[in-house]
């Protein structure tokens, strides 16, 4: 949908963007505009630092300390940084199906690799308790948005536990959603290509 002078709500997270989120600036978000959710991601590798300065992959690892009689402890260790790998390479998977399916059938659409992600004042509390954690700092901002707007929700994402082909079924629907079947209307997301004015930071 086509958007002019409209009031929306962007949750700034990392320290990239910093220098542009500010009162009264005017920022263009285009093709050139990368999320610094989606290049981190891009980066992501389950190569792990050794004590003796080299990586190896976070598997042969695994291997190596199933082989030794160790503590406990490292093995309950091992399994939370297995968690949060594993966590990341489904993130990463999902965002790559999501470009490709957006990319050959849906390609009038913004990228989320190039959009910023808006959400409207009464959806503000839920999308803060979600995107809060004690490593990054989060800011609230209040914007006015002229440009392409599209509407999909999370609940459309293409789920962890989904198989590859699943995950392409998903995909469409996320791109092509059907507002009108969400039971939880605040878990609608927007993506956003256009002219923006930060107008003023809400919570900082």
């Amino acid at each position: 949908m086509d958007v002019n002078r409209k009031i929306m709500y962007h949750f700034h997270k990392t320290k990239k963007y910093d220098d542009i989120w500010v009162e009264n600036n005017k920022i263009k978000i285009d093709d050139n505009f990368k999320s610094d959710f989606i290049e981190c991601l891009k980066k992501y590798s389950t190569a792990v630092n050794l004590d003796n300065n080299t990586r190896e992959t976070f598997s042969a690892t695994i291997d190596r300390y199933l082989s030794q009689d160790l503590d406990k402890s490292v093995y309950i260790s091992m399994l939370k940084d297995a968690s949060l790998i594993i966590k990341q390479i489904n993130m990463l998977k999902r965002e790559a199906i999501l470009e490709h399916v957006r990319e050959k059938y849906y390609p009038d659409l913004p990228s989320r690799s190039h959009s910023i992600w808006l959400c409207d004042k009464f959806q503000t509390w839920y999308w803060k308790d979600l995107l809060s954690d004690s490593n990054n700092k989060l800011t609230l901002l209040k914007l006015q948005v002229t440009g392409k707007m599209f509407q999909s929700s999370e609940a459309f994402l293409p789920k962890d536990e989904s198989t590859y082909e699943q995950n392409i079924e998903e995909a469409h629907q996320y791109w092509n959603p059907k507002i009108e079947t969400l039971e939880q209307e605040y878990k609608i997301e927007y993506l956003f290509q256009g002219r923006v004015k930060v107008l003023k930071k809400v919570i900082d």
